[in-house]
């Protein structure tokens, strides 16, 4: 409080002590900030709302941490709200932070479809907020996302380059989000460029947990012919996929390959190391933070931003991958991992 009272030149510093932090101030190169003067002279609430759906064995506690380390570094607040997929709770939660007076909310909406009675009420308040990790259509607003459906087309075209030629995939039940969406679009884009038939069979909307990941291989298992590789829209779906495989004998990836998408810490290890699309976290939060911040503290700037961070497969065991070509290893006890992973609803 004495160093801004200081630099902002405002009473109750002693005229030495001003200038010995002058003086200092000069030495760093430090220029004040006049943004959070402002703010705090028109009663700003210095906090900043994230709404995300859930939490366990996904990208947003990495993302979660780097907003937070973003807006704390300025002397912000961040509060966290999980949707759990539920347009409703997510609703309530979005209505709660602007009844809280937020000065922004960061945003990874559940559905893709409605949302009239939130764009009317997020219009009402006058707040910005952006999109992160997912989009709704026709909503205008700043986002940061990575480029969902040209990952998942590179997953399947590095199956179709090993080989497989009975690609499933297991998808995401329940709303359907731009994830979802824009991942099946991918998968079937690079069935269509590789020349490989689409069999609706081999296509299962499972939920997006890993006991869904499990229950869905179990019943690709089951057609004939069974599929040689097995996408999935996410890593908990992978990993139960994998449990499952492996429980019923079945070697990985000799018999059937696994991918997954985001590159949580369990893919790296699982008792097969999966192969999956690494969706760089901490970029992503920290450009959310910094779009959101600055259409806060500045009037400047027309029309929205668009940001794609680049993705990355990592190449592992469960695709034919380094460090093994295949594995007939059998993971720990599955229903302590399935309860340990199974996400809250």
């Amino acid at each position: 409080m004495t160093v801004s009272r200081a630099l902002h030149g405002r009473f109750g510093v002693s005229e030495e002590t001003r200038r010995k932090i002058v003086a200092f101030a000069e030495e760093l190169g430090y220029i004040p900030s006049r943004d959070l003067y402002q703010l705090r002279a028109a009663k700003a609430s210095m906090t900043v709302g994230l709404v995300v759906p859930h939490l366990s064995d996904t990208i947003f506690p990495e993302m979660f941490e780097a907003i937070e380390s973003f807006f704390s570094e300025r002397g912000w607040r961040v509060m966290m709200c999980c949707s759990y997929d539920s347009t409703i709770k997510e609703y309530r939660a979005m209505s709660s932070l602007l009844e809280l007076g937020v000065d922004g909310v960061i945003w990874c909406p559940v559905d893709i479809d409605g949302y009239t009675h939130m764009r009317d009420t997020l219009k009402k308040s006058g707040r910005p907020f952006v999109f992160v990790d997912r989009l709704v259509p026709g909503f205008d607003a700043d986002s940061v996302t990575v480029d969902d459906r040209a990952a998942m087309k590179r997953l399947v075209a590095h199956l179709a380059g090993r080989g497989r030629r009975r690609i499933a995939y297991l998808g995401a039940s329940g709303p359907v989000s731009w994830v979802a969406r824009e991942r099946k679009a991918g998968y079937f884009a690079a069935l269509k460029a590789a020349g490989l038939p689409r069999d609706r069979r081999i296509v299962m909307d499972a939920g997006a947990d890993f006991a869904s990941g499990a229950a869905g291989a179990k019943a690709l298992m089951a057609l004939s012919p069974r599929p040689d590789a097995i996408c999935c829209y996410n890593d908990p779906l992978a990993l139960g996929a994998e449990a499952a495989l492996l429980e019923m004998g079945v070697a990985i990836p000799r018999e059937c390959a696994i991918t997954g998408f985001s590159d949580t810490l369990a893919t790296s290890l699982a008792a097969v190391p999966l192969t999956t699309a690494r969706q760089d976290a901490a970029t992503i939060g920290r450009e959310a933070a910094r779009l959101l911040h600055n259409r806060i503290v500045s009037s400047h700037g027309k029309g929205c931003v668009r940001k794609t961070i680049p993705t990355e497969i990592i190449i592992r065991a469960s695709s034919g991958g380094p460090p093994q070509e295949t594995s007939t290893a059998r993971p720990r006890t599955i229903p302590e991992l399935s309860q340990s992973r199974k996400r809250r609803s």
